[in-house]
């Protein structure tokens, strides 16, 4: 970029490699990569091949738009005595000159500086500036407040205010540690437990307590550790990608406010208070995880600090920030309230949470000597909080681990049943191809097919599960089932010499039998089939 200092030369502004865009799409391809990298690494597995035929069209295309935009070939915008030039101006007009022009206007527009310019006739026309970075937009600044002497032209800069208070907080704290490890650790985690057998976009419930989700009758088990475990643990790729996304654009601007530590201590605050909130909603019947509490927490926050800043911060920053996490705020919350599996109670426990923090906590700059216990007294309340939460639960009303060990022993027997029926499906083919005698069939069900059933039939009956659990009228269903065919195969059986037939001794109640079979195992196709579209808990 070139500034002169006078209009005699045009002065031309190129994209930037450290503009706001360049660094979105830089986060573009990053993902972009790392979609190709683990459909390479998976071996193309049909799920993340699927994934990626869905997520790569969707990316592609504002990766490839934004790549043309960082062109540096051709400037971005120029300005000479003539007026304003850029080929990115919406419509065919690319070329303002300065008489057509009343006022100039420059502000942000959701954390993004925007030009708009005003023509003498009333009509607005806005360039989005999120190719420069800041360096190219306080020379803009000040070419354009050179602009406004001695013309008819009102200059606006509403944004250079906001621009330099955000310069001084990243000049004063230019690394986010904090910030930057826990998205790190976030990511880092949910990339080992796909690599322990988590689908890329998908976990099964076991996995997750395994790993250590929460669950409220794991908690009151005494595995407290499970509300801070929780916090780093994600569900899939979609989940792990919103969490981070909130936490980067949340994160950067609360960690300066507050400081590295407080910072940290809000965030892991929120979480653990929103995962203790869970115990009484969610997680009294599901496992629970997710850093959403914390991002929340940092989001609330923010919010206060930026109220609290409120005469230092320029309005126009401020405002825009209020307005962006006001509405990430509520439209969240309603997503929660709206659609299943969402944990909205972890989303409020964080946010109150990280607001009460906010409100205790010192911001970085103040006067240290009151610090100290205000500090200290954020996180005694913030202990007991928890503790009070933890406590206060109701009892679990699913408990987890029992629930897990039902599917296991149920997917067993299931397995055990699937293969002594496939023996005995065998054996009744083979005697109606005339390979096997009615006698050596009926031999067969006495000695091997009936004992089987009888034993597959007490291991289905080891198996207690509350009414309540989704599976038990399925686990019902093949109780009744394994009786039916242990009796049915067990049954005494007649030899008729004057027919060459064998047929049971009680006709009548086999007949009952087969009939109660063919209902019962249509009735456990359908349920297996409603279980497996009813969402995971």
């Amino acid at each position: 970029m070139t500034t002169p200092a006078s209009f005699q030369a045009a002065a031309h502004f190129h994209p930037s490699t450290k503009s706001p865009l360049a660094h979105v799409n830089y986060t573009l391809w990053l993902l972009i990569t790392a979609l190709l990298a683990g459909l390479l690494w998976s071996g193309f597995n049909a799920s993340v091949v699927i994934f990626c035929v869905i997520a790569l069209p969707l990316l592609l295309p504002f990766a490839i738009a934004g790549a043309l935009r960082l062109r540096r070939k051709q400037p971005f915008l120029s300005i000479d005595e003539q007026g304003i030039h850029s080929r990115w101006f919406k419509g065919k007009t690319k070329q303002y000159c300065w008489p057509q022009l009343s006022q100039l206007r420059l502000h942000s527009n959701q954390g993004i500086a925007v030009l708009e310019l005003t023509r003498a006739d009333g009509k607005k026309h806005s360039l989005p500036l999120n190719t420069l970075d800041q360096p190219g937009l306080q020379q803009l600044a000040l070419l354009l407040q050179r602009r406004q002497d001695g013309t008819g032209i009102t200059i606006d800069d509403q944004h250079s205010a906001g621009l330099a208070f955000m310069t001084r907080l990243q000049d004063e704290m230019p690394v986010l540690w904090v910030s930057g490890s826990l998205i790190a650790l976030n990511i880092a985690i949910w990339l080992l437990t796909t690599h322990g057998g988590a689908g890329i976009n998908s976990a099964s419930p076991e996995q997750l307590l395994a790993w250590g989700g929460n669950a409220t009758s794991e908690v009151q088990r005494g595995e407290w550790w499970r509300l801070l475990s929780a916090t780093v643990l994600h569900s899939g790729f979609m989940h792990v990608a919103m969490n981070m996304l909130g936490l980067y654009s949340a994160g950067a601007l609360a960690e300066r406010l507050f400081g590295h530590r407080r910072f940290l201590l809000i965030y892991l605050g929120s979480g653990l208070v929103g995962s203790a909130l869970s115990l009484h909603y969610a997680a009294q019947q599901a496992v629970s995880v997710g850093a959403s509490g914390a991002v929340f927490g940092v989001t609330g926050a923010l919010l206060l600090a930026i109220w609290r800043q409120r005469r230092d911060m320029p309005a126009d920053l401020r405002k825009q920030h209020l307005y962006s996490l006001s509405l990430f705020i509520v439209y969240a919350l309603l997503q929660g309230f709206g659609h299943h599996g969402i944990d909205n109670a972890a989303h409020i426990g964080g946010l109150l949470s990280g607001m009460a923090l906010a409100a205790l906590l010192p911001l970085r700059g103040s006067t240290p000597r009151s610090n100290n216990p205000r500090t200290l007294l954020a996180v005694l309340l913030t202990a007991i909080s928890i503790i009070a939460l933890t406590l206060s639960a109701a009892p679990a009303r699913v408990d987890q681990k029992l629930r897990i060990s039902n599917g296991i022993a149920m997917k067993q027997v299931g397995t055990n049943m699937d293969q002594a029926l496939a023996q005995l499906k065998q054996d009744i083919a083979a005697n109606k191809a005339g390979t096997l005698s009615d006698l050596a069939l009926d031999d067969r069900n006495r000695s091997i097919h009936g004992p089987a059933m009888a034993h597959i039939a007490r291991q289905w009956a080891t198996i207690k599960m509350p009414a309540e659990d989704p599976r038990a009228p399925l686990l019902h269903d093949m109780q009744r089932m394994a009786q039916l065919l242990d009796e049915g195969l067990n049954m005494p059986s007649i030899y008729l010499p004057e027919q060459h037939k064998i047929v049971a001794a009680d006709p009548q109640r086999m007949a009952v039998i087969q009939t109660e079979l063919t209902a019962l195992n249509q009735s456990v196709l359908d349920k297996a089939e409603k279980l497996k579209a009813a969402p995971a808990k």
